[in-house]
């Protein structure tokens, strides 16, 4: 039977695993002996010797190696040797660039290995390399998650998965953890699965690894792309059609020239049909003044220029950040006008920061939040996690939510302390891009409290109260006008900008009934949040949480 067939509980115990206590660290090593790292076989690299030939396939440079070697044969030792020397100057150029750009590459490729995975070890909830994930991990994903292996949902809440890269739909799939009966289910069909390189779009999961590396399905595909056939750039085509083009040419104005020679031969009476052999040394002559003309039409220098301007090109886009690992490739990408990057943690620290806050109607120091519901906002409706080891935080989660963590600290405010208050939550409910917002209930002594935080448009038009001055008023547009106008102001000093809301319930509402949840909200205050540039001078935080 296959995973998606057998309940959540069966898989972790076929696995020899434990929700709860996860994986020990001495099982983790013996797994990583058995199975391997969760990472893909890299295609066999090319020898120097396989790279050389490579460079030799190109047709200028074939046509270039016959019309040295006939050189030679005539006996034209310089012209032969000069035809040889620029073959290896082009040649050499290609090579050698090339074997910077994969250096490069690899570089780059270890930098995914250091992307963090939350997974439960050793009764602790820590971050490990996705490379290190071993078969039988218990993983913790959430919005904005890339999957880091093929793995069997064990729990979830709406969870909304971006399977295009796999199945090609681009709609969401919404995931359960219920097991499917259903033999020969279609991938796109299993829904208590997870597939590495997928994306977490909306929700929450807890998992169990059932394979990694080129055992997932997406290593299946990476094990079939390796012997992929590549076609040709449109610098190859153009070179390949002028070689070609040179060569027909050339043979037929060498041809030409040839039966002339011959013509005029026979017309001096040098060429006697009935005796060939005294006509020889012309004959001999007409031809290698005919292969001359063909030496003579192929333009040795071409590769050499080609090869030399191409790395010229290459090193200056590596100038630029922008990396090209084949040569001939630089014409195509030194095409491209516009491309398209994610900032966050490349220009920016990635190390997202509370730095103005507004709530009971006033602008207030970040160091001094008092406002009680706004501070169980931060401490409760969250996910995230943060530890303090010699004065710096160490982020364990979304990096925004990590940031009012940290926000609450500076206020002298422990959340966990409010999270042992609360115990668990009655209902949640997660940020999707749809909603912009999300929710967390909680149980009180008298009622229940739901929790909201989110885009500020989204959140002030679902309150129709304020709280201004420890006293909870009705919200008029004159509010919202002030409050709107200090956003922008936010906004416009490039701040990410979060509201909060709250309210009270005196029975127990119908959690599934979102819409008639989250209405009628009383309306905390908001904070900015922004992402420092980085500077070498400056220390950052340690942060172990998702990169962007």
């Amino acid at each position: 039977m296959s995973f998606y067939q057998k309940e959540a509980q069966e898989v972790i115990a076929e696995l020899k695993s434990d929700e709860e206590i996860g994986l020990s660290n001495a099982e983790v090593r013996a797994r990583v002996q058995l199975y391997g790292k969760n990472v893909f076989t890299p295609k066999p690299k090319e020898s120097i010797i396989a790279k050389i030939l490579g460079s030799l396939k190109e047709p200028l440079i074939i046509i270039l190696l016959i019309s040295g070697l006939i050189s030679l044969i005539m006996g034209h030792l310089e012209d032969g040797l000069g035809i040889f020397v620029a073959v290896l100057i082009a040649t050499s150029i290609s090579v050698i660039q090339e074997g910077k750009s994969d250096k490069a590459f690899e570089a780059l490729a270890k930098l995914s290995d250091d992307v963090k995975v939350k997974v439960v070890r050793d009764h602790q909830i820590v971050y490990v390399p996705q490379s290190d994930l071993t078969i039988g991990d218990i993983i913790h994903l959430e919005t904005g998650d890339k999957v880091p292996a093929d793995a069997r949902i064990v729990h979830c809440s709406n969870l909304g998965i971006n399977e295009s890269m796999l199945t090609g739909e681009a709609e969401s799939v919404t995931k359960n953890s219920k097991r499917i009966e259903r033999e020969n289910c279609p991938l796109a069909e299993r829904i208590n699965m997870l597939y590495s390189g997928t994306m977490v779009i909306e929700g929450r999961a807890i998992a169990v690894i059932v394979a990694i590396g080129d055992q997932t399905e997406m290593g299946k595909i990476a094990e079939e792309l390796k012997d992929e056939i590549t076609s040709q750039t449109p610098l190859q085509q153009k070179l390949a059609d002028l070689g070609k083009k040179i060569s027909i040419i050339g043979s037929i104005v060498a041809g030409c020239i040839f039966v002339f020679e011959l013509f005029t031969m026979y017309q001096q009476g040098l060429l006697v049909l009935d005796n060939i052999g005294t006509a020889l040394p012309g004959i001999k002559d007409a031809f290698i003044t005919s292969v001359a003309l063909i030496v003579a039409a192929v333009p040795e220098g071409l590769p050499t220029m080609v090869a030399i301007t191409l790395a010229f090109n290459m090193q200056k886009m590596a100038k630029n950040n922008a990396l090209v690992r084949k040569l001939i490739a630089c014409e195509t990408i030194g095409s491209v006008n516009v491309i398209c990057s994610d900032k966050t943690g490349t220009l920016t620290e990635n190390r997202m920061t509370v730095v103005e806050a507004w709530c009971d109607g006033k602008n207030i120091s970040i160091d001094k939040i008092s406002c009680q519901e706004m501070v169980e906002n931060f401490s409760l409706n969250t996910t995230a996690d943060i530890t303090k080891k010699d004065g710096q935080f160490e982020f364990l989660g979304n990096p925004t939510e990590c940031s009012l963590l940290v926000c609450a600290d500076r206020s002298n405010i422990n959340y966990l302390d409010y999270r042992k208050q609360f115990a668990e939550p009655v209902a949640e409910y997660n940020f999707t891009s749809a909603r912009k917002m999300m929710s967390t209930a909680y149980e009180k002594k008298i009622g229940y409290r739901l929790y909201t935080k989110g885009s500020p448009e989204k959140v002030l038009n679902i309150c129709n109260r304020i709280k201004i001055n420890n006293s909870v008023i009705p919200i008029t547009q004159e509010h919202k006008d002030v409050i709107e106008a200090r956003i922008k102001e936010l906004q416009d000093n490039a701040r990410r900008v979060l509201a909060f809301a709250y309210t009270d319930f005196s029975e127990e509402p119908q959690w599934e009934d979102i819409y008639n949840v989250e209405k009628d909200l009383i309306f905390t205050g908001f904070i900015g949040i922004e992402d420092p540039y980085e500077q070498t001078s400056k220390q950052p935080l340690i942060n172990a949480g998702k990169r962007a």
